[in-house]
């Protein structure tokens, strides 16, 4: 994808270039294609592959890592502004170079409505005790971001984890 997108970009002058990181290629052929035409660019962050690749414990890891945050300093560096899905991801990308007063939190879950059922009898009908506290985690759960990752402090509630 990197190689087609360098070598053969979309036909056209943008008003504008918009990426979703990661795809680090994606984020790559965006600054470039940017940079060429001389218009904005706005990459929208929901994970940044140098961090996880770091995170992940496997052989390589770091140099996987090195890489893959060198490519995002290119794609984040030069843009005009950056968006993260959390305020969580601001220390990561001003790591990366990118001003802080150039980044924005836009989460990715605005589109969910609240709950509308009575939550007692949600929890009722599930067998989740009233008091228990619930983490739902919706998305991928990759190696770094293993469930062994959740724990309690001494004197809080137990903690079960299903897949």
């Amino acid at each position: 994808m990197l190689a087609h997108g360098l070598l053969a970009p979309p036909p056209g002058r943008p008003d504008a270039v918009i990426a979703q990181m990661p795809s680090l290629a994606g984020g790559v052929i965006g600054a470039r294609i940017a940079r060429r035409h001389r218009v904005p660019y706005i990459p929208v962050v929901q994970d940044l592959m140098g961090a996880a690749a770091a995170q992940s414990g496997i052989r390589g890891g770091g140099r996987a890592a090195a890489a893959a945050a060198a490519a995002e300093r290119y794609a984040l560096r030069g843009a005009a502004l950056v968006g993260v899905i959390h305020e969580t991801f601001v220390p990561g990308v001003t790591a990366l170079g990118v001003d802080p007063d150039r980044i924005r939190v836009v989460p990715n879950w605005t589109h969910v409505e609240p709950p509308s059922a009575d939550r007692s009898a949600t929890r009722a009908r599930l067998g989740w005790p009233d008091r228990t506290p619930v983490l739902l985690h919706s998305g991928t759960w990759a190696s770094n971001r293993a469930s062994t990752s959740l724990s309690t402090r001494p004197g809080s509630p137990r903690t079960s984890v299903s897949s």
